[in-house]
Parts: C-alpha cells; structure tokens; sequence
C-alpha cells in the first residue's frame, strides 16, 4: 500500500495535476480597469481581481479585455466566464449566477463646476439634487451621454413627461470638464470615479463637485457575476465563503483612491450610515 502511495505521490510531482482555468472578461471602463499608462492595472477593479486571484489559488486565471455587446453575447451563449462588468438585473440573472457584494460604491450624481451656483435651488436639506425639480430647468443644458442608461430611478426622471431640460448628446470620449468650462453643457450625469475619464489634473485641482441625487443617493454593492454552471457556481460560492470573513468593505480603499478629495467625505459617512443601519 505504501508502495503505491509513494508512486502516485511521483506521478503528480512528474506530471502534476492542472488547475482549472477561469476566464475573466474585463471593459474598457476607466479607472474600474486601467488598460495602459503608469496606472496601468492600478484600477480599482484591477485591485478586486488581483485580491480575488490570490483568496482563489486553486485555480488558473486568465484575463480578457472585451467589448461590452460582445460580452453581451458570450453570456447569451453560456461560455463559461466571470465578471465584475455586468451589474445585476432580473435579465442578466436568467443566464448569470451573482456573488454577494464585494465592494460599496457610489451611485450616479450630478457633476458641475464646483462654484456654479445655479443648482442651489435644486437642493434638499442633505444638498442632494432633486433631480425631478431640475429637469424642470429649462435654461440648465445636461450633457447625456449617447445610449447611456442611468438605472432605472433616474431614467424615470429624466425621460418623465414633465422634463423639459435642453440637452446635448455626447460620448464618454469627450472632456466633459472642457464642456463645462466653456459652457455648451452646465451638467453631467456620472459615477464620481468615472465622471471625467483620463484628466486625474481636473481631480487634483478639484475643479468640480459631485452632488447626490435625491431620486437615487444609496450605496450600490455589486458582486462578481459568473455563467451559470459547475464552474461558475463554485466560484461564487468560494468568494462569498471569503467575503463572509472579509467583510464588504475590504476592498473600499482601492475605491476611495479614485474618488475626488471633496467626494471621499461622502462615501465614508454613507459607509458609515449603512452600517449602523445593519448594526442589530
């Protein structure tokens, strides 16, 4: 018996066993992931997964960029993959299995100028922009990015009946803080990590502000998404076994230091509040 012990012991030293292989799809969503430049792979999300990788050594991982309609269509075909890409909807969840949150994140705001006075009407008592009275504004231009869905609380507002704020349609592309200097647009709607894509300058020199919205102001917790299967329910399984120990704001350093300085007060007193509000 211990003889052939000793010779299986030998056979997986001379050809040991290959781990299994986990595709992880990414988009080219700035600073989620950052494909080049000196913070090339310094994204939070690249943060996340390198943290994920390493809690998941069992296996072998490899990443690949992608389209998100191609992503799309991957999921739709049931090859297998994983992702931190596709948040969760009652559509997705026909195809997708969903991990329990992995990192708090704030939802979509209103992005001006920082000394653009004009929105102080549109304020609550928490100085969260009512965004059903804005849209009211005849006079205020949003900048709406092409295609681009908000969610569905602020979609409602913006696409209500009652909306009659002037707009012009851009892309992600654009500067958006060049649109506001120069004012062809008085507003953006964004993520405050994402909200001016490249120009960290327009960040240091806080040349902006980020406001809540009323309509939408809570915390979001989005989880790794997997194609349902053997695979990918054993990998949801394992990462929720390790965030249950972790806890949900074990990666929220590698959020916060995307964020705008006058945004980071922000997101720590919504951390805090969620958590007194689970606290028994």
């Amino acid at each position: 018996m211990n003889r052939i012990c000793l010779f299986v012991f030998l056979l997986l030293l001379i050809f040991p066993v290959k781990a299994e292989k986990v595709d992880w799809y990414i988009t080219d969503f700035y600073p989620c992931h950052v494909l080049s430049g000196p913070q090339a792979e310094q994204g939070y999300c690249d943060k996340i997964l390198s943290g994920l990788f390493e809690l998941l050594d069992d296996y072998e991982h490899s990443i690949e960029l992608i389209s998100s309609p191609k992503l799309t269509e991957n999921v739709l075909k049931g090859i297998p993959l994983c992702t931190l890409a596709l948040l969760k909807t009652e559509e997705r969840e026909r195809y997708l299995l969903y991990s329990d949150p992995v990192l708090p994140v704030l939802p979509n705001g209103l992005i001006t100028l920082r000394d653009d006075k004009r929105f102080e009407p549109y304020l609550d008592e928490k100085r969260r922009v009512v965004l059903s009275k804005l849209v009211r504004d005849e006079e205020l231009v949003f900048g709406r990015i092409n295609a681009r869905s908000y969610g569905p609380k602020i979609d409602r507002v913006l696409d209500a009946d009652y909306a009659k704020y002037p707009r012009i349609m851009t892309t992600w592309d654009l500067p958006f803080v060049d649109l506001l200097k120069n004012g062809r647009i008085d507003y953006v709607i964004s993520y405050p990590a994402a909200a001016l894509g490249k120009d960290v300058t327009v960040y240091e020199n806080d040349q902006t502000q980020f406001l809540s919205i009323y309509e939408d102001s809570q915390l979001y917790y989005p989880g790794i998404s997997c194609t349902k299967g053997d695979l990918g329910e054993r990998i949801i399984n394992q990462v929720n076994q390790h965030m249950s120990v972790l806890g949900t704001n074990y990666f929220s350093d590698a959020y916060e230091a995307w964020l705008p300085n006058s945004v980071k007060t922000l997101y720590r007193d919504l951390i805090s509040e969620s958590a007194m509000m689970d606290s028994p």
